[in-house]
């Protein structure tokens, strides 16, 4: 893998449409198993619902919310990351698909957000205790709410009619 990777995020065919915004990730391994991640929401503040005040930490992605799938090839095992504007973010450890078990914090990631009136930023660092070890499998994704309050669904890759993160077929990146 090169030392940064772009990538572009989708809308989820069936999420509504909001004309111009754009959802960009950069990615870079910092070299000692940890990942530096940058999302980059690009559009109309005003046509994004964004949360205020604690959530429920299990609820991140209920709300708007950039995500990221860890797995391991070969093994039915991952990791789910939430981070919310809010500040707040959550680990959900799982044995298979969507097979829940158990849900953690562990190591902080160091976040850090800025919003202007056409742009939402997200800087992040998984220290690497906070990833499987070994290579690895990823699949970057988001929810943004709409100012209606209706859900659109971002990720890399969409494989099934209705919109699943979980789904491996769309965890595109391997390091």
């Amino acid at each position: 893998m090169p030392a940064e990777l772009n990538c572009s995020l989708l809308p989820h065919p069936t999420s509504p449409a909001t004309p111009g915004e754009s959802l960009e990730v950069t990615l870079r391994p910092d070299g000692q198993g940890g990942l530096q991640l940058h999302y980059l929401l690009k559009g109309a503040f005003a046509n994004w619902q964004l949360p205020s005040g604690n959530l429920d930490p299990k609820r991140l992605w209920a709300a708007t919310c950039f995500e990221l799938f860890v797995g391991s090839p070969g093994s039915s095992l991952y990791r789910e990351f939430n981070f919310s504007p809010t500040g707040q973010w959550m680990r959900f450890d799982f044995s298979d698909y969507r097979q829940h078990s158990g849900s953690g914090r562990g190591p902080a990631p160091a976040l850090h957000w800025e919003q202007s009136p056409d742009a939402l930023s997200l800087w992040v660092f998984l220290p690497a205790a906070t990833l499987p070890p070994g290579p690895r499998q990823l699949g970057i994704t988001a929810v943004v709410l709409n100012a209606a309050g209706q859900p659109a669904y971002w990720a890399l890759a969409h494989p099934t009619p209705r919109p699943d993160f979980h789904h491996r077929g769309g965890w595109t990146i391997n390091l």
